[in-house]
């Protein structure tokens, strides 16, 4: 164990190894400001704003070394390889490959407060700064909290686009492989997100779809609609088909567009609002008398007309976020969307105007026509599941989910100076085995035999549209944002979740009074122990 606060204060600290039978002083190692391999003040070894670590925590062991923080000790508590490692952000919080990995929280595990530069790490090093508190998580399994066995890492952690300087913050659960992690970036220099994907060169990371009879649209009126939340002024939510026929939903300039190519002919609607952020309702709908229509949050917005229906089933298969097959509409291929992607279907037919106004009224209400589509997706358990009946099922080759309009929805992360062929979603340099939404705010996590626990109150609040909504001085979100504090505080209870090590789907969840104190439940003999901070400890059965 440690004794004292800080390397710098009160004569710094102690590093004890005690007999555990009898009690006696095995060793003691001096942690004060003086560098134990060549006796200066250890502060010469600040590199930028990277420094050695110099407080207090538990400890921790791998069998073989013990860990304070990041700091690693032999059996005789001599320090170890003391850091930095540089004074470049992303090569300090990017080196996290090779012996000595470990979990470890650089602001201590005791820390409840949730702080937007903080989080747990299961890897080496960790950075600081602005530019650096979010290197580790993108090279690195991190997260808010985590658990492993020998060979896989679970935690619940930010979404891949927020390691980086942001504001909101919007959490997923995931599972990564114990030895998971990117190449650390060349010295001096920044990295290129380098973990191998699964596209092709140039190519958007897109949710695809096999070529299927059912979504054969030849010669038939036709209504694709989507839930959108689009982070980026231009991209492709939705194609299908290329060149020859098909059809698409873009937006261009924050305006989005419906795309319709026949025989060659190309027949474009645009509307001439822009959207505004935060969640969109976009449908557009080609009807039997060859009409054009393109509807914004339940709202006609443009129509027109094309020569033809669409004359042959498109060469190309359905896509979501990207166009990789060849362009449908005058856009470029693929150019990607970015942002997030909620209720989409596709129906062979002209939904009425009422219809698409209930779709943005009432959307979980809207659902009762899905049976009527030949794809729904609702990304609810993190996959792209028809529940039209259909079983067009869509791969999500990797994408994230989140927090969608109803439920869960698929993401599209922004990436930066991705290089083709060989990038992840949201610039990770490593692969996550899988993700999925979380409906509440996980404070406590265990790892079962067969299934990973985690509780906490309800994520009620969608945080970008929130920023948006207080930006615009919108008094309404207050509620919003009262109802959320009250969630934290306990006051509305909490939820426990048991879901599954192979893919995180749901296997069963329990509601509670009260909210888990922080890192607060774990397992024994069968059963389950929550402390909670009302002062309780749940004991759960069999």
């Amino acid at each position: 164990f440690v004794c004292g606060r800080s390397s710098f204060l009160d004569q710094g600290m102690r590093y004890m190894r005690l007999d555990p039978r009898t009690g006696t002083k095995l060793s003691e190692t001096v942690m004060d400001h003086r560098d134990p391999e060549t006796g200066e003040d250890i502060q010469v070894r600040l590199k930028t704003l990277q420094m050695p670590v110099g407080l207090n925590d538990l400890l921790s062991s791998d069998g073989e070394f013990i860990y304070l923080r990041s700091q690693k000790f032999d059996a005789q508590g001599k320090r170890i390889d003391i850091g930095p490692i540089s004074g470049n952000a992303e090569e300090q919080g990017g080196t996290q490959k090779g012996p000595g990995r470990h979990l470890f929280a650089p602001m201590g595990y005791l820390d409840d407060s949730w702080f937007h530069r903080s989080y747990w790490v299961y890897g080496k090093n960790f950075a600081g700064g602005h530019n650096g508190y979010y290197q580790a998580g993108k090279y690195t399994p991190s997260g808010r909290i985590m658990v492993f066995n020998d060979k896989d890492v679970f935690g619940y952690a930010r979404q891949p686009q927020y390691y980086r300087w942001t504001t909101t913050l919007e959490h997923q659960l995931f599972s990564a492989n114990r030895d998971a992690a990117g190449d650390a970036p060349a010295p001096g220099a920044g990295a290129k997100p380098g973990a191998k994907g699964k596209r092709a060169a140039g190519d958007a990371f897109t949710v695809s779809f096999e070529k299927t009879n059912s979504l054969d649209p030849t010669n038939k009126p036709l209504t694709v609609e989507a839930w959108v939340k689009a982070d980026a002024p231009a991209g492709v939510i939705v194609a299908h088909g290329g060149p020859t026929n098909g059809y698409a939903l873009s937006i261009t300039g924050r305006k989005p567009s419906f795309h319709v190519r026949a025989a060659n002919e190309l027949a474009t609607v645009t509307a001439d609002v822009r959207l505004p952020n935060g969640w969109c309702h976009l449908a557009g709908v080609l009807g039997a008398d060859k009409s054009l229509k393109l509807y914004v949050n339940g709202k006609l917005q443009a129509k027109g007309a094309t020569k033809a229906l669409i004359a042959a089933n498109p060469a190309q298969p359905l896509e979501i976020g990207g166009d990789n097959g060849g362009s449908v509409g005058d856009y470029k291929t693929p150019s990607p969307f970015v942002g997030a992607v909620d209720e989409l279907r596709i129906f062979h037919r002209e939904l009425t105007a009422a219809e698409l106004t209930e779709a943005h009224d009432d959307p979980a209400k809207s659902r009762r026509l899905s049976a009527e589509a030949f794809v729904a997706l609702t990304f609810d358990n993190g996959a792209a599941k028809d529940e039209s009946g259909h079983n067009n099922d869509g791969d999500l080759n990797g994408q994230p989910t989140g927090q969608g309009r109803v439920g869960t929805c698929v993401l599209f992360p922004k990436l930066a100076n991705a290089p083709a062929g060989n990038t992840k979603p949201g610039g990770l340099h490593f692969e996550h085995q899988w993700t999925q939404f979380s409906p509440v705010f996980c404070r406590s996590m265990v790892l079962g035999k067969d299934s990973l626990l985690y509780a906490g109150p309800p994520d009620i609040l969608d945080e970008e549209y929130a920023f948006e909504r207080q930006a615009a001085k919108d008094p309404a979100i207050q509620d919003l944002l009262q109802k959320q504090d009250d969630a934290l505080e306990g006051k509305l209870g909490f939820q426990l979740f048991a879901v599954s090590l192979s893919d995180g789907r749901t296997v069963s969840d329990v509601k509670f009074d009260s909210t888990p104190v922080w890192d607060g439940m774990t397992t024994a003999y069968g059963r389950i122990f929550v402390a909670t901070i009302d002062g309780k400890v749940l004991c759960l059965g069999r």
